[in-house]
Order: C-alpha cells, then structure tokens, then sequence
C-alpha cells in the first residue's frame, strides 16, 4: 500500500526543519509525498521561501492562502478561520492518507483542525515541549490532541505527550530536525554572509533574532526597544538582525529594529530571509545568539555557540548550560551578553535533541504506519496503561 503525505508548511523555518524529512519522505518506498504552503509563503515577501523550496527539488502541490491583512490578534484569529475552510478543499482535492505538520505556529493548528474534520490523520512534528512566554503553546498541545503519530525531538517531550493521553506505541523520539540539517548542511563562507549584506560587520558580531511574546508580555514594542538598547551599548561590533515571525504585533517589532538598522549604519544589518544556509554559517562564526528564537536553544549550543534568551518565550524548553537566560531589561540583556563573551561556553555542547537521524526515523514511521488503525485515538490512561 502506497501511503500519501501531504506536507504543509507555513515559513521559512519551518521549512528548513522541514527539508529534511520531505527528502527522506520522497526517497522511501511505500511513501507518496506532496507539498502545500501556506502562512508567510503566500505573503508579498515569500517568493525567496518558495523560490527555496523549488530549487530544492520540491513541488508545490497547493497553496492555503490566509489572506493575512493585519498583524492584531483579530487578524490572526481571522486567518486561521481562512486557513481553515481553505484546507477542506486542498485535502479534498489531495485525499491524503496522512497531513504532515511541524511545531505550533496558528497556521499549522487550522490545517490540523481541518484534517481532523475531514478525517484526514495527522503526524506532528515537535509535540509535547513548553514555550510558556508564547501562545503557540497552547497551539501546540491543541495539535497534539488532533494528532495520531507524534515524532517528539527528545525524550522528556515523548512522556509528556504520553502523559496527555497519547499512545505510547504511536509516540517516536527521533530528535530535532534542525540538529540534523546543521550536522548535514555545508557552511557557506562568511564572505558570502557579507556580499548579501553589501558589507562586512565588525568582529564580535551577534546574531538577533526576536519574535513578538504573545503571551506573557504586554507590550512587545518597550521588550525590543530594552533590546537594542542593550545592544548599542554592548561590545559587540557587529549586529546582524534576522527576520521575524508573523506573529501578532510583529510589524512593530520589525519596524523598530529597522530603524535601529537605518541609525547604526556600519554596525548593524538586518535581512528577513537569509536562507538556513547562510544562518547556520552566521551562526557558527558568531559571538553570541541573541533573541528569543528556538534556534538559540536547540542548534546553536551544538556549535558551541553562547546563546542569550531573552524573557519568557522559550522558557520550559530543555536547555544547555550555553544558555544564558535573562528578562528584557537593558541592564539585565547587558550583564547576559557580557557573560556570553567571557564565559569559556563553547565547551558546553551536550544537547539532549538527539544525533542527526531524525528524517530516516520519520520517514521509517510513516512508512510503517497502519492507515485504518490511526482514525482511532484511544485516550491512553497512565493509572493502569491502558487506553480506554
């Protein structure tokens, strides 16, 4: 039996988390992929994510479009219900076996909330962690419950997946995704960092990125502006600002770092999309990560690479001892980077997100996925461990 998965993406991180185990999916017997895309793809700044999605060899088999037309929490709230009633049509028309979705972002929690309804079943990638400054944790945990096959990226998150009622049998510890595409992915040279820049910031340079809290937090705009206060003040030289999630109040967010950018010619630099390429290679070759992204704390430790994280968004993840955790205060975001320039971090590279076999483990899974038994979700009850 030929099983047929249909992919959504709804970024271009979750694109690069996904790569992987697309090309894994792709290569196995038994195994029919197809791709969709929606969320940031669709925006007017996604044709470098699909262009990168194309030149890897992939088609695009549909297009989920949320019609995003605001950054309020209405908007937001309005687009997943778009998302929504667009994913009925795209699984009718694909009739896939199995819908394949990443992490806890609003666009992934439609699709699955769709494929449910339409009795399509659902693998998710990245269940059972805890980001409590951000609403995608609740997002998360709602994708788990919609979900049959779960491919957790450490074993504290496949208990706790088990722990919510999951089936211990349909619950896999494969690893992180990014772990292996930054063991596997050759690095660029920094030189070419520098050409997309039209310039070469000086040494030490940090690499931002930061998202919107959306949860925790009540003003997003005052936690960017102690950022970068926090860093002109720094001894970094150079200061390379990454692309932002479209999460509620993001335009805010960027539009202050962007002029941040436009004030600090020669030190700062700010690019929406640089590719995983290129961000893995800023990553290596830079002082500190700095923000409140989860690559700080799943592949940038792998590195050996000190990480600063910034207020509540990533708290609950499983972290190394490079991690440097502080609030958005100026002073306390100071006291944080001088640590990560002075601490010998980089020998801390112990990471709990596995060894880099994550896209065979998956593609193992699905391939060994009995279809009709999965449009069941018995409650598993840990008092006895029996589903009930």
């Amino acid at each position: 039996m030929i099983v047929k998965v249909l992919a959504i993406t709804g970024s271009r991180a979750d694109y690069g988390l996904l790569s992987g185990p697309l090309r894994a999916i792709r290569e196995t017997d038994g195994l029919d992929l197809r791709l969709a895309v929606t969320g940031s793809h669709l925006s007017a700044e996604g044709e470098t994510s699909r262009r990168e999605i194309l030149d890897d060899g992939f088609e695009i088999d549909a297009e989920i479009d949320p019609e995003l037309s605001g950054d309020s929490p209405r908007h937001i709230a309005e687009a997943t219900g778009r998302i929504t009633a667009a994913a009925a049509a795209v699984f009718a028309d694909q009739a896939p076996d199995i819908a394949l979705v990443l992490g806890d972002r609003y666009e992934m929690l439609a699709v699955a909330i769709s494929a449910a309804l339409m009795e399509v079943s659902i693998a998710h990638i990245h269940g059972g962690e805890a980001t409590m400054g951000a609403i995608d944790d609740s997002l998360r945990n709602a994708i788990t419950k919609l979900a049959s096959l779960h491919f957790a990226c450490a074993e504290p998150y496949r208990n706790r997946i088990i722990q919510m009622g999951e089936l211990p049998e349909r619950v896999f510890n494969v690893g992180a995704p990014g772990i292996e595409k930054l063991l596997k992915t050759p690095r660029a040279e920094p030189s070419e960092i520098w050409n997309l820049l039209g310039c070469e910031l000086p040494a030490p340079f940090v690499l931002v990125t930061y998202h919107p809290e959306t949860a925790g937090s009540p003003d997003p705009a005052t936690d960017v502006a102690e950022l970068l206060a926090a860093l002109k003040a720094s001894r970094a030289g150079g200061i390379l600002f990454t692309g932002i999630n479209e999460d509620a109040r993001h335009n805010e967010v960027a539009a202050t770092i962007q002029s941040f950018v436009a004030a600090t010619p020669g030190r700062a630099a700010y690019v929406g999309n640089m590719g995983q390429r290129l961000y893995w290679t800023a990553m290596a070759h830079c002082a500190a990560v700095v923000g409140n992204s989860s690559s700080g704390i799943i592949e940038a430790p792998s590195l050996g690479v000190p990480t600063v994280n910034i207020g509540t968004r990533q708290q609950g993840r499983l972290r190394a001892g490079s991690v440097i955790d502080c609030v958005p205060a100026r002073e306390e975001i100071l006291r944080a980077l001088e640590l990560a320039f002075d601490r010998d971090l980089a020998l801390d590279r112990q990471t709990p997100y596995g060894s880099g076999e994550t896209s065979a483990l998956i593609a193992r899974s699905l391939a060994g996925a009995d279809i009709g038994a999965l449009s069941s979700k018995p409650f598993y009850d840990l008092v006895g461990g029996h589903a009930a």
